[in-house]
């Protein structure tokens, strides 16, 4: 697929072109979760602990929860962008995309802190049982709420 200018990307490309021009970095970021995710199951299941599985499994949906709220601030900031390019506001970008990053990192930071405190009533609330309450623990621990923090 051709290189466009932002300009000729909005101005004379057709519609569906365009679309699909933009469209590709945002389903390669879903493969990219998607295997991450496969990944993550397969290495567990290399273990042989099939109650680590299940906590993988368990914590998985969290997980996706986490991803959407990124994508909320991420997609709905760029979806806004993209139309105040095509309207010729090109000063006020700066400001949506500075509250996108911004405020994406703080309602990441707040859902991380807010699963680890909550993660008791969370985990059963998924369906954790006592065997597989420690390991999705954990890997809430590590994958939602440490790796949910944005990085400073």
């Amino acid at each position: 697929m051709a290189a466009f200018s932002e300009q000729e990307l909005f101005e004379t490309v057709p519609v569906p072109r365009a679309v699909a021009t933009l469209a590709i970095p945002t389903v390669i970021s879903q493969v990219v979760t998607m295997i991450y995710n496969l990944a993550d199951t397969f290495f567990v299941g290399q273990l042989g602990a099939p109650y680590m599985v299940a906590a993988v499994s368990l914590v998985s949906p969290w997980f996706n929860l986490l991803t959407a709220l990124g994508n909320l601030f991420g997609l709905g900031g760029s979806s806004l962008i993209s139309r105040m390019l095509g309207v010729k506001r090109e000063g006020e970008i700066r400001y949506v995309s500075s509250f996108s990053i911004w405020a994406g990192a703080v309602v990441t930071a707040c859902f991380s802190l807010g699963s680890f405190l909550a993660r008791r009533p969370l985990l059963t609330f998924l369906g954790a049982s006592p065997d597989t309450y420690g390991y999705a623990e954990d890997y809430l621990l590590w994958v939602v709420v440490i790796g949910g923090v944005p990085p400073w």
